[in-house]
């Protein structure tokens, strides 16, 4: 009888999860983004919720000056800020390669959040947070039709490199000497240029994107 009831209840569950996806799939990418965002959002510092708090902003620099950049602004004289949290992500910091992210993204998705919160009484309240990917299908960096056509253009490019050596070295300008590396350089940049290359791999980058708008992400914080 337990058996038969548990059937029943997983059957129930994969019912209403296929129900949902199909549901979801339906809507535009752009009125369920606006619907859904606030509501099913994870927490952008897990540190911060645990405070019971939200940040008032969030940054999110791109590259590790901006990091720099931002702590520098973030923590002006010596006195630390009532209220801020910080979120890494080690493996992404350290991280060696793509490949090796393909090969293990698990742990290069694990973030680590710290937060600290000032109370009406003065004192600090301290937290700390983590947050593990257990699955991303929106995540760019494996989905390998994407990463097939990136392939592809770098093998265009290693030719344009290979056409522009030719058309320098036929122009007696010798490998050894400091000029053949900056009108290599240029040779290429102008060549990528005509080509669109850059155009080319942000279109990719665009449809992938679009693709995966909808995709499942499950997070555990």
């Amino acid at each position: 009888m337990k058996r038969n009831y548990y059937k029943i209840l997983v059957l129930f569950i994969l019912f209403f999860l296929s129900f949902s996806y199909k549901t979801y799939s339906q809507v535009k990418p752009d009125t369920f983004l606006v619907k859904a965002k606030v509501d099913f959002a994870v927490p952008d510092a897990p540190a911060f919720k645990i405070l019971g708090t939200d940040p008032a902003s969030v940054l999110r620099p791109s590259s590790t000056r901006d990091v720099a950049v931002t702590i520098a602004n973030l923590f002006q004289g010596s006195k630390v800020p009532d209220n801020f949290s910080i979120e890494l992500s080690p493996g992404l910091i350290f991280g060696k390669s793509l490949s090796k992210y393909r090969e293990n993204p698990f742990f290069y998705r694990a973030r680590f959040s710290f937060a600290t919160k000032s109370t009406e009484n003065s004192k600090r309240q301290i937290g700390t947070g983590i947050r593990l990917t257990l699955l991303d299908d929106t995540d760019l960096r494996m989905d390998n039709v994407l990463m097939e056509s990136l392939i592809n253009q770098g093998k265009k490019r290693d030719q344009l490199k290979g056409e522009c050596e030719k058309e320098l070295i036929d122009k007696k300008i010798d490998e050894m000497d400091p000029i053949f590396l900056q009108l290599l350089d240029k040779c290429i940049a102008e060549k990528e240029k005509s080509q669109k290359f850059s155009e080319i791999i942000d279109s990719l980058r665009s449809v992938a994107k679009l693709k995966r708008w909808n995709a499942a992400i499950i997070e555990l914080v």
